[in-house]
C-alpha cells in the first residue's frame, strides 16, 4: 500500500516508535507485540530494525491491528559509523534513528546526521557526557530523544543507572523533544499509555500527558521523516558557487582587483612643477 493511500488515523492515536524486531524471531514476537500494544490502547507503532552497520536490505513489514511505520536504529560507536545512515537500503526505511555509543558519534548526530531519533542507552552508564549545547543544536534541528522504558524493568541494577541516566537527560534537554517508546520484543513488558504517563512524572519530566509524549511527539517525528524523505527526493545542489569569467571582476597578475573605473585621472603634480608653472606665468606677464 502506498503511503498517500495509508489512512491517518494514527495521527490522533498514542503511539510507540520502537517495537524491536529480532532478525530470528521477527515473525513470533512481532504479531504478538502488536497484539499486546493494541490491547493497551495504542493505535500506532514503529517496527524496529537493529544494526551495526548500514542494512543491505529493506525493511520487514507485518500484518497485524495497528497501522506499522519501518525504523531503523543503526548503533553508533564512532564518527564514521554515524555516517553510515545515508548509505545501504536505509532510505528504504520510514524513520531513522540512532544509538550513539561514544561522545564522538553523539556530537555527529547531533550536529550534522540527518536523522529523526536519538536512542541512548540508559540501562547502562553512558560513557560520554551530554553537551547541553550539543542537545540545544539537535533539538533546534528537530531531533527527538527516546528513553526506552521497557528494558529497565529486568532488574534493579538497570533501574539504578535508568533513573539516574534519565535526570541527566532531562537536564540537557530540559524536557524538550522527548520521545518515550518500549524498545523491546517482548509484548509482556509494553506498559499502557496511562502507565508511561506515570512513569514520566516519577522520573521528572515536566507537564507529562499521554497526548504530549504518546501522541504529539511521535506524531512530530514522524512528520520530521516524511519532511526528510520528501527533501532527499528532490534535487539539492551542493559546492561551491562558480561565477563565470565574464561576469567575475577582472583582477591582474598578483591576484588584485583591478579599477574598473577607465576614466582618465590628471597626475598629480610637485612643488616643482607648480613653481616652474607659477615663474612661466609671470614671465608672459612681463
Amino acid at each position: 500500500m502506498s503511503e498517500s493511500s495509508r489512512p491517518a488515523s494514527h495521527i490522533h492515536a498514542f503511539l510507540d516508535l520502537n517495537v524491536v524486531l529480532p532478525r530470528l524471531s521477527r515473525d513470533k514476537t512481532g504479531p504478538r507485540c502488536l497484539q499486546r500494544l493494541h490491547e493497551l490502547g495504542y493505535g500506532a507503532c514503529a517496527l524496529a530494525t537493529e544494526v551495526f552497520s548500514p542494512p543491505k536490505d529493506g525493511p520487514h513489514l507485518l500484518d497485524g491491528p495497528l497501522r506499522c511505520f519501518t525504523r531503523l536504529t543503526l548503533v553508533c560507536e564512532t564518527e564514521v559509523d554515524a555516517r553510515g545512515l545515508a548509505s545501504g537500503a536505509s532510505g528504504a526505511y520510514e524513520i531513522l534513528a540512532a544509538r550513539p555509543l561514544s561522545e564522538e558519534a553523539f556530537l555527529h548526530l547531533c550536529q550534522r546526521a540527518d536523522v529523526d531519533v536519538i536512542s541512548l542507552d540508559l540501562c547502562h552508564r553512558v560513557s560520554f557526557p551530554l553537551s547541553p549545547a550539543a542537545v540545544a543544536e539537535a533539538i533546534q534541528r528537530g531531533i527527538f530523544f527516546e528513553i526506552c522504558y521497557a528494558p529497565a524493568l529486568e532488574n534493579s541494577e538497570k533501574r539504578r543507572c535508568f533513573i539516574a541516566n534519565v535526570a541527566e537527560v532531562l537536564r540537557a534537554t530540559r524536557g524538550r523533544n522527548l520521545l518515550f517508546a518500549g524498545g523491546t520484543s517482548d509484548c509482556w513488558a509494553l506498559r499502557g499509555p496511562l502507565d508511561v504517563v506515570n512513569l514520566a512524572d516519577v522520573l521528572g519530566v515536566p507537564n507529562p500527558s499521554a497526548k504530549k509524549l504518546l501522541c504529539h511527539n511521535p506524531h512530530r517525528v514522524l512528520l520530521r521523516a516524511k519532511s526528510r524523505r520528501s527533501h532527499h527526493q528532490g534535487v539539492t545542489i551542493s559546492g561551491p558557487l562558480k561565477v563565470p569569467e565574464r561576469l567575475s571582476p577582472r583582477t591582474d597578475e598578483q591576484g588584485k582587483r583591478k579599477a574598473t573605473d577607465t576614466r582618465s585621472t590628471p597626475p598629480k603634480r610637485g612643488r616643482k612643477q607648480k613653481k616652474k608653472r607659477r615663474e612661466e606665468g609671470g614671465g608672459k606677464e612681463a
